[in-house]
């Protein structure tokens, strides 16, 4: 087994923790090397008056989480709403943190509940002095979200009130001699049959690696732990599912690791579209020779090229990041990095 970096350069994994046992929550992969974790709980129902004979109007009351793991964690997303509906109701959008963060909010929508209640199918009349976020099925949530390397889109993140399988309490994971080790602890299962840890290097598609036996139904404090002894040098995303005993599934969460063996090199470009001709070239070698960045276009037709000679020593390793400015029109580059007369990294970006 090739020797590992130094875990100084893990910084690039990041512990995930959850300690809610009833939640909404929702995980993007971006294609940089980093996850967005977010979590939105409806609270309470504010209403308008407590004396509605002809109906009333109505907000909500949220906690939210945002969080980021792995590598390459933009300053900030472009866009980060939340969409909540009551019953078919929206009462949303409302932009969350975009760089993370985590707090509780009011919606101002204020949509109106007529006493029958027969306009939005509620099951009887939801009486205005005793709504709750339960006889308003305030349970439809939705994110729309889009930043570096995640397009924009709108995705699920359904709230249930009803106690989860299982109550993780940790998950997280380091490079070994061995491999990625990966550690995770319950605090509370519930006819828990079985951990399920699936592996991806682009955030899409995976591939099982294992499945690690669960503890049943407890209320003690459970650890679990897998290595992966074949990682891949780049991004490894694991997913960790749990399943029941009946076979329904629950995603726990997604940890990500940069791993390369020794006498590798790692390079990156990103974002990748690069809007305005931007990016940014990520290198990691085990020399500290000069480098040496080429931009081609498609004929072959070289566009630009950079010397880099200052690199960051890191552990055993040598780090370094250069910004690169391709033209600004919407067209297919090569970006090649050379060290020492030998290719290292080709990447295909496209500028928009």
């Amino acid at each position: 087994m090739k020797k590992t970096i130094q875990k100084l350069l893990l910084t690039l994994l990041l512990p995930i923790s959850f300690t809610t046992a009833s939640n909404a929550q929702c995980t993007v992969v971006s294609t940089n090397g980093y996850v967005v974790q977010v979590t939105i709980v409806p609270k309470t129902v504010v209403v308008s008056s407590t004396d509605c004979p002809n109906g009333y109007n109505y907000n909500l009351t949220y906690s939210y989480n945002v969080t980021f793991t792995g590598v390459n964690i933009p300053s900030s997303l472009y866009t980060l709403q939340t969409l909540i509906s009551c019953n078919g109701q929206i009462n949303g959008g409302y932009t969350m943190p975009l760089s993370g963060g985590s707090g509780i909010s009011t919606t101002t929508t204020n949509p109106y509940i007529p006493n029958s209640g027969a306009a939005y199918n509620y099951v009887g009349h939801p009486d205005c002095g005793h709504a709750t976020v339960q006889t308003l099925n305030c349970n439809n949530i939705s994110v729309i979200i889009q930043g570096p390397g995640i397009n924009y889109q709108t995705v699920n993140c359904n709230y249930s009130g009803n106690p989860l399988p299982v109550e993780l309490v940790d998950y997280q994971g380091e490079i070994t001699p061995k491999g990625v080790e990966l550690k995770w602890a319950t605090a509370s299962e519930m006819n828990n049959n079985y951990f399920t840890i699936t592996r991806s290097n682009n955030g899409s598609d995976w591939t099982e690696l294992t499945q690690v036996k669960g503890s049943g139904t407890t209320s003690s404090y459970n650890a679990y732990s897998y290595t992966d002894e074949s990682p891949v040098n780049g991004v490894n995303y694991y997913k960790l599912t749990q399943t029941d005993e009946n076979g329904h599934s629950k995603d726990q969460g997604i940890a990500s690791i940069e791993y390369f063996s020794e006498n590798s090199s790692l390079t990156s470009v990103f974002p990748n579209p690069a809007t305005g001709g931007n990016c940014t070239v990520r290198i990691l070698s085990s020399s500290d020779e000069v480098l040496n960045i080429i931009v081609k276009d498609e004929l072959g037709r070289i566009v630009s090229t950079r010397d880099i000679t200052q690199l960051e020593k890191s552990g055993s390793r040598y780090i370094t990041q250069e910004q690169i400015e391709l033209p600004a029109q919407k067209q297919l580059y090569f970006v090649e990095i050379l060290q020492n007369g030998v290719s290292i990294g080709r990447h295909k970006v496209i500028t928009l």
